[in-house]
């Protein structure tokens, strides 16, 4: 029952103004926090997609480069160098990667001048060399990158990665010709 006198009451108190303003203020600030936090996870996962482009990349050009090559210079089999040079059969054409800080570095030179760098940078935790090796009369070259990576929980992690190819191995398989006819 209403009291004599007294009208109903209309609209809100202060105070319950003021608990949903402070709900409603509470909730932006987790939702600020979390739109930040997801920005900052798409951001490194693109770092992360692109480090691997260049890594894949520069991978498969040296792959082709050691495929076209007629011998390995600067790099004595049995050994590890951070600088490799790969010369073409005909010797019109050579092929420098060097290893320089946390790039990898393509010269090719042609005629004693350089007609393409290529550089590919890599991240700050990353190390790289090349080997050369003799496998059954044929030689081999590798590119090694380690890489230091990070977990969520414990220590540190090395993720290594490794191309190997076979000098010459673009000549390998070449169809005399009127062969297939």
């Amino acid at each position: 029952m209403r009291s004599p006198g007294r009208t109903p009451r209309r609209g809100y108190t202060l105070v319950e103004m003021l608990a949903v303003m402070a709900t409603l203020t509470l909730i932006l600030g987790l939702c600020v926090a979390l739109m930040e936090l997801l920005l900052k996870l798409n951001t490194s996962g693109k770092d992360h997609v692109e480090t691997e482009a260049r890594l894949s990349r520069s991978a498969r050009i040296f792959r082709d480069d050691v495929h076209e090559a007629g011998e390995i210079k600067r790099c004595e089999p049995g050994t590890s160098s951070t600088t490799i040079e790969l010369v073409r059969p005909d010797h019109d054409r050579v092929v420098e990667y060097q290893w320089i800080k946390n790039d990898l570095v393509r010269n090719e030179w042609s005629a004693g001048e350089i007609v393409k760098r290529e550089r590919f940078p890599l991240p700050a935790q990353a190390s790289a060399h090349f080997e050369h090796r003799s496998d059954g009369g044929r030689s081999v070259a590798a590119y090694v990158v380690h890489r230091r990576g990070k977990q969520a929980s414990g220590p540190a992690v090395d993720h290594a990665f490794r191309i190997e190819a076979m000098v010459g191995a673009a000549f390998r398989f070449d169809v005399p010709e009127g062969a297939g006819k």
